[in-house]
């Protein structure tokens, strides 16, 4: 049997690190999915503290009740998301134990998945980045305020302008990093798929 060579090597190990993060990202979104959202407590060592700890929990507790008509779509997504990051893990594991560049089935039928995957979650992950970064734009300000009291000049939100502009680059980097994570993760299951697929 053949030396495997190193494209081979480096898609398998892409492929382990993206299913496992992805199974431990999976389990931690079943965990909130059914218990409506995670829950914190942190040492209330002052007022201003508790405060923030009670406003952090009422935006994830908004954010469980806006997802919850959905429900049963994310726990459809959860499903295939798991599946594909079992294949990607199982499909690295048995490659990266093959000393040749064998035929590794399990992996290319884990690449389609993944490619269907993420063509269909986009959207509605989009969405649910949209309704993050709406949340965070609505409480962040109230947490600001809490911490530093009302800002001099202060927006129509009561925090500076400039404050305020940092909060809405930050609400959308959610939605970069969901486009960024889709766009990476197709091209990377287009490019081993036909890689694995080639002669």
């Amino acid at each position: 049997m053949g030396r495997r060579p190193a494209e081979l090597t480096a898609i398998y190990i892409l492929a382990l690190v993206l299913g496992a993060v992805g199974i431990l990202t999976g389990l931690n979104q079943a965990t909130e999915l059914m218990g409506g959202g995670p829950r914190h407590q942190w040492a209330a060592v002052s007022p201003e503290i508790a405060q923030i700890q009670s406003i952090y929990q009422e935006m994830h507790e908004k954010i469980a009740a806006r997802r919850a008509p959905h429900r049963a779509g994310q726990a459809m997504f959860l499903f295939a998301h798991g599946a594909v990051s079992a294949g990607l893990l199982a499909g690295a594991v048995r490659g990266l134990r093959t000393k040749g560049a064998a035929r590794n089935g399990v992996l290319i039928a884990a690449f389609c998945g993944g490619i269907f995957f993420e063509l269909a979650h986009l959207m509605p992950g989009i969405h649910d980045a949209q309704q993050v970064n709406q949340m965070m734009r609505e409480e962040a300000p109230r947490m600001l305020r809490v911490l530093a009291g009302p800002a001099p000049h202060a927006g129509d939100d009561g925090i500076a302008p400039p404050t305020a502009a940092l909060v809405r680059a930050a609400g959308q980097s959610e939605i970069i990093a969901q486009l960024a994570a889709t766009l990476f993760n197709g091209v990377f299951y287009c490019f081993g798929l036909r890689y694995l697929t080639g002669p």
